[in-house]
């Protein structure tokens, strides 16, 4: 039976949206976009979802280096819109074709994490929020993690540990608060164990080692080497999964299965198929 999950991919707004603050037109080089301040998230305090984020989980997830990276080459950007897939890999990848802007910087104010945003002027999505903010919409900003959750004494699910932060997507605020789209993923602890095999053909008999497989996978599996980082696995106990399509790793609560991209999983077939 699976056991009780604690590690989330959350996708949800965490904040009370405010009007963005300081708008700027900014018209240079043939391009046409508007820089803003924005309240991002609210930290150390339970959202409507039940949910706590401590600086101890967001402040380091900001601080990473490839959040800092990217601001650095001006590429941290936000989709319009939380991807709407089940595929873990792609929660946790930015689509350039998605975008609408970008995150310049951030601070922590007091208990609020706020940032300058700038929408782009990519003829799509981009242009499309620089009208609507202009029009008096008000941009809401959604959190795009993978975060270890724990149980308060009060029944809050909390985040302390640093959390890997993939982006703050563009929300539009909703009539009321409670319409707001609360979008959990779970990363699935399970018990079953999973068991060795030989690959056999016409009384060929070839044991397939999985060390090869798994030194390859964690040295190209970015949502492998997330997973095992926020959940503190050992690369030792990694093992493939029956259908090749996943990773068994062993933490302190137990199995988890986490899931192979795609381009991966096929690399791994394409091996297999050799021994066929």
């Amino acid at each position: 039976m699976a056991k009780k999950i604690n590690a989330f991919i959350v996708m949800e707004s965490m904040g009370e949206v405010e009007k963005p603050s300081n708008i700027q037109v900014v018209k240079e080089n043939n391009l046409s976009y508007i820089r803003f301040k924005s309240t991002l998230q609210d930290l150390e305090v339970r959202n409507r979802n039940g949910r706590k984020y401590m600086r101890s989980s967001i402040v380091p997830g900001l601080q990473a280096q490839h959040i800092q990276e990217l601001m650095a080459k001006k590429s941290w950007c936000g989709e319009a819109g939380h991807p709407l897939t089940n595929d873990k890999a792609r929660i946790l990848t930015i689509d350039p074709k998605a975008i609408s802007h970008r995150i310049c910087s951030t601070e922590v104010i007091g208990n609020t994490v706020k940032g300058v945003i700038e929408t782009l002027d990519n003829g799509s999505f981009g242009n499309e929020m620089t009208k609507l903010v202009l029009q008096g919409v008000e941009a809401a900003f959604s959190l795009r993690a993978l975060a270890k959750l724990e149980v308060d004494r009060d029944g809050s699910q909390v985040a302390i540990k640093p959390a890997h932060i993939v982006t703050y997507d563009w929300v539009f605020l909703p009539s009321h608060k409670t319409a707001y789209l609360d979008d959990i993923r779970e990363v699935q602890l399970i018990s079953k164990d999973i068991n060795s095999a030989n690959v056999v053909k016409e009384g060929y008999m070839e044991a397939v080692t999985e060390s090869s497989l798994i030194d390859y996978i964690v040295s190209e599996s970015k949502n492998i080497q997330i997973i095992s980082d926020i959940m503190e696995c050992s690369v030792n106990s990694f093992k493939l999964s029956k259908d090749l399509k996943s990773v068994v790793m062993e933490s302190s609560m137990g199995k988890i299965e986490a899931p192979i991209e795609e381009k991966i999983e096929r690399d791994i077939s394409r091996y297999m198929s050799k021994i066929f």
